[in-house]
């Protein structure tokens, strides 16, 4: 999904890159320097919620047969996006020095990497 994201952001000169927003939102809140160790902080947040969506697939998971996971992982993984959608829109509307972005764009972007983020973990958790 990252790097769907990282990819989307070369290709249409956006900054979809998530890791990297997260830092900027943490560095302007917390008035903190721009170094390794904020970058760090991005990426762990970034990866960390990339984990308690697919813990929250799980159990979802266990009581599907795996040939309907990955059409579970795909309807997931929209629910997901929408989720994504409405927690960075509050985010950026209630900090106090958000980064300048296209929302509209992001959001889209969003919503696309979380269908192919749904449906990864879907096919990733069949060969767990």
């Amino acid at each position: 999904m990252t790097l769907v994201s990282y990819l989307l952001s070369w290709i249409s000169n956006s900054n979809f890159k998530e890791p990297k927003i997260l830092s900027l939102l943490i560095i302007r809140l917390f008035k903190l320097p721009k170094n390794a160790y904020s970058r760090l902080t991005g990426w762990c947040l970034h990866y960390l919620v990339g984990l308690l969506f697919a813990e929250l697939y799980a159990p979802i998971w266990e009581n599907i047969p795996p040939r309907q996971r990955v059409k579970t992982g795909l309807v997931l993984g929209g629910i997901s996006g929408f989720a994504a959608i409405l927690v960075w829109k509050f985010t950026l509307a209630v900090h106090p020095n958000p980064p300048s972005l296209n929302f509209m764009a992001f959001a889209l972007q969003l919503f696309v990497v979380h269908l192919i983020f749904g449906t990864a973990a879907a096919i990733g958790y069949n060969f767990s």
